[in-house]
């Protein structure tokens, strides 16, 4: 379905189907709906300008109804209903994991606890690289224990508890912990054409799959290489930036995957594909497809009081937890891609580490193979952001900010996410940061992201 952008009229498309990221819902007569179709076009008429270039030549004091032209093409519906009739229900539980995906569901099967989430659909159902005893097993969870699982939006921690919406019902928790299995996101790097349709995640990608005959693949981690092996597709990935573990790279040795270090990068509509240009090199491709790492989802997290930190060694961000997930600073867990974790064996065994002294070992030494290893023996070494391939493109992709507003705003001597936040206007749109804080504060090596506050998703 196409999309218009709210500032630079740009065809826009969502990059990944998760609810809650950008392009995810259009308004369709007025009226909110989902939408993860791909645009029948890849471009139209646009206007980059940048933001910081309008407030300088005071544009829009000059010209205020610009504002109005701007207002009447947002993606909103005419008006809002001034009351919603939410049936609030209180249900009392000692344990709640909130997300699934297989961490979530192996600490389900674990647990009596009861489970949150807005999509039981984990990626397991889309790769084919793990279709068989896996698969079977994440369907057995489900079925055996769909009692005690609910379907809905986590909206976070409110005075009265943490609270979660399911069509019209408020449902109410106050348990004695919390076990976060809310996974990561890829999330599109900095490059200049990188807010193009088909500029897509590893997610999406595993679901269109059949749509592209021709990738290439944007990473430096395991995640980028499993996308190789199903496609076919070149990997490309920042020079110097290489979080590969040992046993993928000798893997796609063996198998021929093509990986290159690239200096530079820029992606343009042709012909209705995409036309790639690196280096000295170009590649006429259906897909761009990016897993450069797979940031934790910390809002719901963060949210709860939780503290993070920024992981140098990878260009993340990570809850503050303990090999078993236990995250001191407010006394709940955090299990598999939340805390960083890539691999679907390592995920399993995070889970049922804080029920198992004896998954608890072996994990230990599963994550010893990893680039997440050095986070438990605080050994800190800073590199390149994963994220940042060639200056240009969109730093936010909902209010439509160029990584040139992002640079301006370094210049003047803004240096975190919160203030650049606050000057450069990124983080203030329909997604409430859900993607461009992580990649700015990556490229930025900023300790702290802005605050995520409740609701998390738009009531």
């Amino acid at each position: 379905m196409e999309v218009r952008s709210k500032r630079h009229n740009r065809v826009r498309a969502p990059f990944d189907c998760e609810r809650g990221l950008p392009y995810t819902e259009v308004n369709v007569n007025g009226k909110i709906v989902e939408n993860c179709e791909p645009p029948t076009r890849l471009h139209g008429l646009s206007f980059p300008l940048s933001g910081m270039y309008l407030h300088r030549v005071k544009l829009l004091r000059t010209f205020p109804w610009l504002l109005e032209k701007v207002a009447e093409r947002m993606n909103v519906p005419e008006g809002y209903s001034t009351v919603e009739d939410y049936r609030v229900e209180r249900v009392s539980v000692d344990t709640l994991i909130v997300g699934s995906g297989l961490s979530g569901l192996t600490a389900l099967s674990k647990s009596k606890a009861m489970l949150v989430t807005n999509d039981l659909y984990t990626d397991l159902f889309d790769d084919p690289l793990n279709q068989g005893e896996l698969l079977g097993k994440v369907k057995d969870i489900i079925k055996q224990n769909e009692g005690r699982i609910i379907q809905g939006d986590f909206l976070g921690k409110f005075t009265e508890g943490f609270v979660v919406r399911t069509g019209k019902k408020l449902v109410l928790v106050s348990p004695s912990r919390v076990i976060f299995a809310v996974g990561g996101r890829y999330l599109p790097p900095i490059f200049e054409g990188n807010d193009y349709p088909n500029v897509i995640s590893r997610r999406l990608y595993l679901k269109r799959r059949s749509a592209y005959r021709r990738i290439v693949v944007l990473g430096s981690s395991d995640d980028a290489i499993k996308t190789s092996l199903i496609s076919g597709g070149k990997i490309l990935t920042p020079r110097g930036v290489r979080l590969f573990s040992r046993r993928y790279l000798e893997l796609a040795e063996t198998r021929g995957v093509e990986i290159e270090e690239v200096d530079s990068l820029k992606v343009k509509p042709r012909d209705g594909k995409l036309f790639v240009e690196w280096n000295s090199s170009n590649l006429l491709v259906d897909a761009v497809v990016f897993a450069p790492v797979k940031q934790p989802r910390l809002e719901p997290i963060a949210n709860a009081g939780c503290e993070y930190r920024f992981y140098p060694n990878m260009g993340l961000y990570v809850p503050e937890h303990e090999m078993d997930g236990y995250m001191r600073s407010c006394g709940h867990f955090v299990v598999g891609g939340a805390r960083g974790i890539m691999d679907e064996e390592t995920s399993m065994l995070s889970a049922e580490a804080p029920f198992s002294a004896e998954a608890l070992s072996t994990l230990a030494s599963h994550l010893k193979e990893t680039p997440l290893h050095e986070y438990y023996t605080r050994n800190f070494v800073s590199v390149k952001s994963p994220y940042y391939y060639s200056p240009g493109g969109y730093a936010c992709f909902c209010e439509d900010v160029l990584w040139s507003d992002v640079e301006q705003v370094m210049k003047m001597g803004y240096d975190n996410v919160e203030l650049i936040k606050r000057v450069g206007g990124i983080g203030l749109g329909e997604c409430q940061g859900k993607v461009c804080t992580y990649v700015t504060g990556s490229i930025l090596s900023s300790q702290r992201l802005i605050t995520f506050r409740s609701p998390l998703y738009p009531m």
